[in-house]
Formats: structure tokens, C-alpha cells, sequence
């Protein structure tokens, strides 16, 4: 449990080794620790003879669910984690720019198209206990192949204010981003599937802020370009099948 608070770094343990145990102490070492799912899950017997379950791989994948849409979320999923990411803003605003218009303009009939009779990618069912499955694993292995995430996101705070409308009291959380407007700098290690995964759910996050940032024909067809990219990254995508 101490590991997991420098998770997921790369940790090492001395081990003490012994060659021989008398038996009580073999008996004795045998009711401590019980292990029964290839390391996934032990058993911890105390001196009282109350067991405590310990399961490393529900509590990293308790710590990842909170952050693993982190890098590309353009809105709060998390409460605990309280970080959003500009990534969409800058997708978006680098689709607009000149040197796209006129290209992507030209192409908004087939846009338009492929975003109309394309399944929806956000009506896809994704096992999320599979995936953090996959990703926890791949982030354990002392041999694995990360990224380290650039910083996209900012912080915020939320504020629960208290309004009376109709003689009747209205409780609701405001959000704001916090002062003065910097990057986290908090790392983040992205596995390979969790790559994949990210890069096939970028054009949807980006769809909120090009609908409510954007105006006119601008709008359109930039929400076409997106629907088209995310439904054609999301039949694309192949995830990983549970062990």
C-alpha cells in the first residue's frame, strides 16, 4: 500500500530471503499472507485473526479511473480531480485557422456525408473495467513502454452557492477555473492503449466547445469534420479483449 502512493512509478522492495523456517514459524509466515489469484489479491491475517483483502490491482485502477480521460476532457468527470484539459480548445481553434478553411470547406459535402450515416461513436459501448484491466497491467510491468503526457489541463474550484427565487432557497455548484491561469504540472504516464483510446475520443470532447465557441457556416462544418473523424476513429478503434 505504501507503493501506491507513488504509483505509477517504477518501485523496487528488498526482499529478505531465508533458507530454512522451523515449522511453527513456516505455519506461522503460511496464515499471514494468502495468496490464491496469482498475486492479484492477498489475503493479510492480523494476530487477532481478522483478515484484511488487499487487491493492488482495484486500488490502481481506482486511482486511474479518475484520470484516465484526464489529458483530452474538456469537462469536470471527476469531482476529486478538479482538472480540465485545453487540448480541445486548441484543436479546434487550429481547425479554424487559415490555413485549413479552405481546404476543409471544400470538402464539407463529404464531411457532411460520412457524419450523417457513420454510427454514432458515443452510443459505442466501451468495457471500462476491461480497460483499466489492460491499463493497469501495462503500467506495472517493470518493462513497459509509456509516454509521459504533456500538460494540458488547468485547475478549477467549485463554489456552492445558495440563491432564494419564488420564496423557495436554490442550492447549486458553480465552477470557475483557478487564479492565476497556469498548467498542472502533475505527470501522468499514458499506456499504449490508453493512447489509442484517447486519440479515438479527442474529436468528441471536441465537439462541445466548436458548438458553443463557434458561429455560422464556421460551426458546421467544423462539427461535421469532428462527427466524421470521431465516428471513423471509433469503428477503427480496436480494443483489447478481457482476460
Amino acid at each position: 500500500r505504501f507503493a501506491l502512493q507513488e504509483w505509477p512509478a517504477v518501485c523496487l522492495a528488498k526482499a529478505l530471503c531465508v533458507d530454512e523456517l522451523t515449522p511453527t514459524r513456516l505455519r506461522a509466515e503460511n496464515r499471514k499472507f494468502t495468496n490464491c489469484v496469482c498475486g492479484l489479491q492477498l489475503e493479510v491475517e492480523s494476530r487477532s485473526n481478522a483478515f484484511d483483502t488487499f487487491s493492488w490491482v482495484t486500488e490502481t485502477a481506482h486511482l486511474e479511473a479518475t484520470r484516465f480521460l484526464r489529458p483530452v476532457s474538456f469537462s469536470a468527470l471527476c469531482p476529486s480531480d478538479r482538472a480540465m484539459s485545453v487540448l480541445p480548445m486548441l484543436v479546434v481553434h487550429a481547425l479554424v485557422s487559415r490555413r485549413f478553411q479552405s481546404l476543409l470547406a471544400s470538402r464539407f459535402p463529404f464531411l457532411r456525408f460520412l457524419a450523417l450515416t457513420l454510427r454514432n461513436p458515443q452510443k459505442r459501448a466501451f468495457h471500462a473495467k476491461r480497460l483499466l484491466w489492460h491499463h493497469v497491467h501495462e503500467l506495472a510491468r517493470p518493462t513497459r513502454k509509456v509516454v509521459e503526457c504533456p500538460s494540458f489541463c488547468v485547475g478549477y474550484k467549485a463554489e456552492t452557492v445558495v440563491t432564494l427565487r419564488n420564496g423557495k432557497s436554490c442550492v447549486k455548484s458553480v465552477l470557475s477555473l483557478t487564479r492565476p491561469l497556469t498548467l498542472l504540472t502533475a505527470p501522468q504516464s499514458l499506456s499504449d492503449m490508453q493512447q489509442h483510446v484517447l486519440s479515438a475520443l479527442l474529436p468528441v470532447f471536441c465537439l462541445p466547445y466548436a458548438r458553443s465557441a463557434l458561429r455560422g457556416q464556421t460551426r458546421e462544418w467544423v462539427v461535421a469534420l469532428l462527427l466524421a473523424w470521431g465516428k471513423v476513429a471509433a469503428v477503427t478503434l480496436k480494443l483489447p479483449q478481457g482476460p
